[in-house]
């Protein structure tokens, strides 16, 4: 018996020497190339052309792509509605704390001769709104909040419910507060039943962005730091916007819903796929057949497959946030990650959108990694454009290497597979659905004019 389990032990030793070089060795060569392709896809077919319509795939690479997101469980449309109609419209903010103020109001003036009216007061400003805003007057409260109202109206349609009813308490709440309004809610990874103050929470709020991260709350030393929570966050917050338009597709823009989609759609068998793909493909890329050559393949495959769909998680991560935490240079940088209390400062216009480009050599090479995405600031503010940059010519590669090699690529005649986009759809104000929206430029402007009011008393 006790040979019998020598003989074992022995036979496992030897198949693990044959079977780990070759593992480790293809990884480590294999890793690359699959980080750079994973990240590629997301930002041609995700990013440049669902979400922003600025580039154009040929119908067999969109295919080959959209399969390629469906084996890591991502639906490039859902991606597209989160990033383009959500992020990029209500950047950094969120209106649904000016959205309950303006319907309380109108409430409140439409029902004077009720008990519960007449004794609460309207304030001539609200606290506790916006991040970096100290407090709004009640003309701009409801400005942005009529916008907020006629957004989800636009969306719920037929289905929008005006207010019943309010108690004291509850107007009181929402008139009054006395602690920040504007900070996610916590997750909940199996809600399946959406009220209208859900679907309007995340509609009227940037999906991922570390200014609305909730602070001081929960363990570590850095859960003052915006940054680092942001990073802690992020997915959880990617997912509480992408369930609901998981679960309610028709909610997503008309040009990103699909024929008979289904609520909750899985792509397990996709993702199952993904894996095999990935094994069968080093099978072949090695060319032997024996039987501890089908475990190297199955072993490698699951890892570079593994490496492909933590490239997507990881990297969405780190460009979501970084690119969100305002002017970053040198020390900056660090010190965004360093410092446990460290709070982010709105530029000069009031946005947080970062530019790598004043990071120096290090931001440079940031920015090339992450295929330009560390110039989020250029990247809102025209985000029709293929290359983050307002530069041209040589200039423009310099500055967005990946997206103006793209840009050259569709303007050619002679490259078939990538061409300039036709944009995304307007709203009924003709402003692109991916472009700031109104009610956040006001936002922004009161963030603008109380730092010039603190640097003036300064």
């Amino acid at each position: 018996m006790r040979e019998s389990y020598r003989s074992l032990g022995r036979s496992a030793a030897r198949f693990t020497r044959e079977v780990v070089p070759p593992i480790t060795k293809t990884v480590v060569k294999g890793a690359p190339l699959v980080i750079y392709l994973a990240t590629a896809v997301t930002s041609l077919l995700n990013h440049r052309q669902k979400s922003h319509g600025s580039i154009e795939l040929h119908p067999a690479v969109e295919k080959v792509f959209t399969m390629e997101q469906y084996s890591m469980g991502i639906d490039p449309n859902i991606w597209a509605t989160v990033h383009g109609p959500e992020h990029h419209r209500f950047s950094d903010a969120t209106l649904y704390p000016f959205y309950k103020v303006a319907r309380a109001v109108h409430w409140l003036e439409q029902s004077k001769d009720s008990e519960v009216a007449s004794k609460v007061a309207i304030p001539e400003t609200f606290p506790h709104q916006d991040p970096y805003v100290e407090k709004f007057t009640l003309e701009d409260e409801m400005r942005i909040g009529d916008h907020a109202i006629g957004v989800v109206k636009d969306k719920l349609g037929e289905d929008y419910r005006e207010p019943s009813e309010y108690s004291i308490e509850e107007l009181n709440a929402i008139l009054h507060p006395t602690e920040p309004q504007y900070y996610y809610e916590p997750y909940d990874k199996k809600k399946r039943e959406y009220s209208q103050e859900d679907i309007a929470r995340i509609l009227l709020t940037d999906p991922h962005s570390p200014s609305l991260q909730p602070l001081g709350k929960g363990t570590g030393r850095s859960r003052n730091n915006m940054v680092v929570q942001g990073i802690k966050n992020e997915l959880k917050d990617y997912k509480r916007a992408s369930n609901l338009f998981k679960a309610k597709p028709h909610l997503k823009p008309e040009n990103l819903q699909r024929e008979g989609e289904e609520p909750n759609e899985s792509y397990g068998r996709e993702m199952i796929a993904g894996f095999v793909v990935a094994a069968l493909g080093t099978l072949l890329i090695r060319n032997k057949y024996k039987k501890e050559d089908a475990f190297i393949a199955a072993a490698v495959g699951s890892a570079l497959n593994g490496i492909r769909m933590g490239t997507a998680v990881v990297g969405g991560m780190v460009i979501n946030v970084l690119g969100h935490a305002s002017s970053l240079d040198k020390e900056t940088l660090v010190e965004s990650i360093k410092n446990n209390n460290y709070r982010i400062k709105p530029r000069q216009d009031g946005s947080v959108a970062t530019n790598t480009a004043n990071a120096g050599a290090i931001g440079k090479g940031i920015n090339v990694v992450l295929l330009d995405e560390g110039e989020q600031a250029v990247h809102h503010q025209f985000p029709q454009n293929i290359a983050y940059t307002r530069r041209k010519g040589l200039s423009a590669f310099i500055d967005a290497p990946f997206g103006s090699a793209i840009s050259f690529l569709a303007n050619s005649k002679f490259f078939p597979l990538i061409k300039p986009g036709k944009g995304v759809p307007l709203d009924k104000d003709g402003r692109r659905t991916d472009m700031k929206h109104g009610a956040v430029e006001i936002i922004e402007l009161a963030r603008e004019v109380q730092m010039k009011a603190e640097e003036e008393a300064a």
